[in-house]
């Protein structure tokens, strides 16, 4: 989905560093999927 752009390893880094609540990990991945959505409208 990401064409390599982020690394399962570096997902597996992030996740590990803390708990996280589901709000923390919106704000991180937010303006990514807002990019994706955009190039996916027609």
């Amino acid at each position: 989905m990401l064409d390599g752009e982020i690394s399962h390893d570096s997902v597996t880094r992030f996740l590990s560093a803390r708990e996280y609540m589901s709000k923390d990990l919106w704000l991180q991945v937010k303006s990514i999927i807002r990019k994706i959505e955009e190039e996916m409208v027609f």
